[in-house]
């Protein structure tokens, strides 16, 4: 934790001065706000998250498994914490000494957005008395000077001490609008000040989020002990993909408006090392079909996840005065910041093209496991296709009709068995069965369309259009 001997950025001046009189007043305030800080660097509360790809031992105890490790992960979201920036326009929240009589504790952004709104309002009275008093801003950085540097002291070391990447982004947030804020008073005292703060605060985001990156890299390869496919029971999403899909949805909801390229790639890079780590937990089990469903179910999750955070986004309250519906709009479109349009998506054009990257994979993983539960089903029907893809889509008629034929006579019943193998390989995670199933039928179907040539129907065998129909029928459908 930081102490009250970690604020002032320097000694303060003499006192009696008015300088001086700000500098102490700057002074109790933050340590009022360390008194009233959550424990821990980051997260919001508690201590502060593990890395995404930190074995089950140094993060999140055996027992959050029992409660679902969607729930568990819930701690690298936002969790509400956006609502701060819908009242950014309103005087400080945190008031240190009434906190501490009720016990209150916050997150690191909801005290530096205190301490820094308070200090705006302070530049902007000493700047407008200055101006008013001497017809310039006269005496007014030596009178402010010391105040800014020990907020901005205490400042530097709480962005030091928090590890949560949410809560830092959002310090970047709240700084970008009390800068607006401040131009559209227009005061530039504090114009330097912020900008050594963007200093400040984009390194250790940047820093968070590669650290984040690198623990995926390492996850699930040799001698990692991240938690094991087999132990979160059947298909069930890992702990690492709830945990990325929680704080990757958080970072994309915050950055939707901002016009920020680099978080955009940051969480790319996250979602991509995710990919590559829950592969190499999957390539642990032995049987392939196990190995591919449990890929495939963490490529569902994802897209789910991302698809419920812009359905969330676009169903959030609005800004006073109208703007974009999400709850960052605060500060964002409809309150001036510099994003750019959204192409529709609540989430921007980063957000649609996150889902589109995650439909795809989805539609690998799928496919990935309705071939293997097609070539367990239907292994006649299974090779000959491939033989057939091999020879450039041409299958041998006679050798063909025999691989076709017992799909031929029981297609309906294999379909529905398919529909059922997708129930037990995903009991664990039950929202990917019907889609998987639905994969694997539409697989099965193709096969047997590539082998007889054509849609089928010769010598009164089914057609596609009539399997297609009964697959409907089934049911099963997309994410």
């Amino acid at each position: 934790m930081l102490g009250p001997d970690d604020l002032a950025g320097a000694p303060p001046p003499a006192a009696g001065s008015g300088a001086g009189g700000l500098a102490a007043g700057a002074g109790a305030l933050v340590a009022g706000l360390l008194r009233v800080a959550a424990g821990g660097g980051g997260g919001g509360g508690g201590a502060a998250a593990p890395a995404l790809g930190t074995p089950r031992g140094g993060g999140p105890p055996p027992s959050a498994l029992t409660v679902g490790p969607i729930a568990a992960a819930a701690r690298y979201g936002l969790r509400g914490r956006e609502a701060l920036l819908l009242r950014l326009d309103r005087p400080a929240a945190v008031v240190p000494h009434a906190a501490e009589v009720a016990g209150d504790r916050f997150p690191p952004e909801a005290l530096f957005a205190a301490a820094d709104r308070l200090l705006m309002d302070a530049a902007t009275a000493e700047f407008v008395f200055c101006a008013d008093l001497f017809g310039t801003d006269g005496p007014f950085n030596e009178l402010i000077g010391p105040a800014i540097g020990a907020v901005e002291g205490w400042a530097a070391r709480l962005v030091q001490a928090t590890a949560d990447p949410v809560g830092l982004l959002l310090m970047i947030r709240v700084s970008r609008s009390h800068a607006l804020a401040m131009a559209r008073r227009a005061v530039p005292a504090l114009d330097a000040y912020y900008d050594r703060l963007a200093l400040a605060l984009w390194p250790r985001f940047k820093g968070r989020l590669d650290a984040h990156a690198d623990s995926l890299a390492a996850a699930g390869g040799p001698g990692h002990a991240a938690a094991e496919p087999a132990g979160v029971g059947g298909r069930a999403p890992h702990p690492l993909a709830a945990r990325v899909a929680a704080l990757t949805g958080a970072l994309s909801t915050l950055a939707a408006d901002m016009a920020e390229p680099q978080v955009d790639v940051a969480v790319r890079r996250l979602r991509s090392a995710a990919r590559g780590a829950l592969a190499r937990l999957g390539a642990r089990l032995a049987d392939r079909g196990d190995a591919a469903a449990f890929v495939a179910a963490q490529a569902h999750f994802a897209l789910a996840a991302a698809r419920a955070d812009a359905a969330a986004a676009g169903a959030a309250p609005r800004p006073p005065g109208g703007g974009a519906s999400t709850a960052v709009a605060a500060v964002g479109r409809g309150g001036g910041e510099e994003g750019g349009g959204g192409g529709g998506h609540p989430l921007g054009p980063a957000g649609a093209a996150a889902e589109d990257d995650l439909a795809r994979a989805w539609g690998g993983a799928a496919a990935a496991w309705a071939a293997t539960a097609v070539a367990a089903r239907c292994p006649a029907l299974a090779a000959a296709a491939a033989a057939a893809a091999t020879a450039g889509g041409a299958a041998d008629a006679g050798a063909g009709a025999a691989a076709a034929a017992p799909f031929a006579g029981g297609w309906a019943g294999v379909l529905a068995a398919l529909a059922a193998d997708a129930g037990r390989a995903f009991r664990g995670y039950p929202p990917a069965a019907g889609p998987a199933g639905r994969a694997a039928g539409e697989a099965a179907i193709q096969a047997y369309s590539v082998v007889v040539g054509g849609g089928g129907g010769g010598a009164g065998g089914p057609t596609v259009e009539e399997m297609l129909v009964e697959l409907e029928r089934l049911g099963g459908g997309g994410v």
